[in-house]
């Protein structure tokens, strides 16, 4: 689960918060880690693994982990944003959509045939939460239409936006209930990757207004 607070400054700069909510084997890998390593390699490596991720533009520092040395709840790690994001062309503004997603680097969707197993090691759920808070300078024009994507008994990939005036959140749900698939599955599991691709280029467009000044 990734919760994202990102505030929104007229020239384009940004800052805030991310949360990170981890169990199963995620969690695991880093509780690995912490045994082999000090804290201060494991924000480094965690570091690294988020840069991935990051939209272009944004700088990230680690800045703690709970529950790293406890099993029996969840990890979490905050992480404190800076940068600059989107694209402003003339009055309007444009931001991801999907704030993790914004590099578009989606498996299975450039390779159009398999002749091997695809073997992803585990089920699992991604949950991201975002919210951008906006100064009153910028309305918004539009924000990512809802999606409901299945892949039956397989895959599934949820999206809700929802604008108001001073913020636009967004909500993305993405889970899959397979380790290993045969290469016959291959066909139906980029047609299903090709779709959510596609609901993660959406973006949210803003539109820089003129504030009227007092008499």
């Amino acid at each position: 689960l990734f919760r994202s607070d990102v505030s929104l400054a007229t020239d384009g700069s940004v800052k805030g918060t991310i949360r990170f909510s981890m169990t199963g084997p995620d969690a695991l890998r880093w509780r690995q880690s912490a045994l082999q390593n000090d804290i201060e390699e494991v924000k480094k490596q965690f570091y690294e693994d988020l840069k991935g991720v990051l939209p272009d533009g944004i700088q990230a520092d680690v800045d703690h982990f709970l529950g790293l040395d406890d099993p029996g709840v969840n990890l979490m790690v905050t992480v404190k944003i800076t940068g600059n994001l989107g694209t402003q062309t003339g009055k309007r503004v444009f931001l991801p959509g999907q704030f993790f997603e914004s590099r578009g680097k989606h498996p299975f969707v450039a390779q159009d045939k398999r002749a091997t197993l695809v073997d992803v090691h585990y089920a699992g759920m991604t949950q991201d939460n975002v919210v951008y808070h906006l100064p009153e300078e910028f309305k918004v024009e539009s924000s990512p239409q809802m999606a409901d994507l299945s892949w039956p008994n397989h895959a599934m990939l949820r999206v809700h936006s929802t604008a108001k005036d001073g913020s636009v959140e967004v909500e993305r749900t993405l889970a899959h209930n397979y380790s290993a698939l045969a290469p016959t599955d291959y066909n139906d599991l980029r047609i299903f990757y090709l779709k959510v691709a596609s609901a993660d280029e959406q973006q949210i467009v803003l539109t820089q207004t003129v504030l009227a000044k007092g008499n």
